[in-house]
């Protein structure tokens, strides 16, 4: 199967043109003016004819990444290079980590938004109270806990805008309690067990799943925001120097160019 796309310039001229194998090679490209944009999310880099897909890169030739999945989960596939579990006609991956569209669910990732800071306000508010990673993930404590069972920020602070889908909110008391404690993933591994769990009921690795998840129920928010919080504490050792605020300031700024890659 091929797929045919077209680009045209302001006066409808195509300006640009070529077909497209299932997993994003090119065939038979047109060129008046370059474009470099391929499957969502990711842009093709000339001199090493991959596809930068943010994360990682991209081999459409192979249809599968070059690196493996940056968190090493692959949201139950067992192969971590493959690009969303082989089937892209009706998937994609716009960030490179196959855990951000595997369980997808709109309306739960937009919940509280209407009580939600964008990072902007998030980074003043921490900076205002110069809070440190543990202040700012205690400060809506109302008695002792660990740092695993933290509260998270305070009342108006709970909840940010994601900086690259305004329509998706972070929970930042499972963002920071992930990110803090990177080498701890059980809050976002138990997401994608209980997500995996009616898909996989009733099989071997159904049973081993039940057998190993905690009781709940699977949100779609609460995975999006283990899973970013998991990629900011790889991210925070590029700027280990920085205070707190300044490196979710920083990870803000990198994440809202997928914006612009959409």
């Amino acid at each position: 199967m091929i797929a045919f796309y077209q680009v045209t310039d302001g006066a409808k001229d195509i300006v640009w043109s070529s077909d497209y194998y299932p997993f994003g090679s090119l065939y038979d490209e047109q060129v008046v003016q370059s474009n470099e944009l391929r499957f969502p999310g990711q842009y093709h880099d000339r001199e090493s004819d991959l596809y930068y897909n943010w994360h990682r890169y991209y081999e459409p030739q192979l249809g599968r990444y070059v690196t493996p999945d940056p968190l090493g989960i692959g949201a139950g596939d067992v192969n971590l290079y493959r690009y969303v579990v082989g089937n892209p006609l009706s998937s994609a991956d716009p960030s490179g980590m196959i855990l951000e569209w595997i369980f997808d669910d709109p309306n739960e990732r937009a919940a509280h938004k209407d009580e939600a800071t964008t990072c902007k306000e998030f980074v003043e508010w921490a900076r205002a109270f110069d809070y440190s990673w543990d202040e700012a993930m205690h400060s809506g404590d109302t008695q002792d806990r660990w740092n695993e069972s933290a509260a998270g920020p305070m009342q108006g602070c709970r909840y940010m805008i994601d900086p690259a889908n305004p329509n998706q909110v972070i929970d930042m008391r499972h963002f920071l309690v992930v990110g803090k404690h990177g080498g701890e993933l059980a809050g976002l591994v138990n997401e994608v067990l209980q997500g995996l769990e009616t898909e996989l009921a009733g099989t071997f690795v159904g049973d081993w799943f039940d057998l190993h998840r905690h009781s709940g129920i699977f949100d779609a928010q609460d995975f999006l925001s283990n899973t970013l919080g998991a990629e900011f504490y790889y991210f925070r050792l590029s700027v280990w120097g920085n205070d707190f605020p300044s490196q979710l300031e920083a990870w803000c700024k990198e994440r809202a160019k997928l914006r612009k890659c959409e």
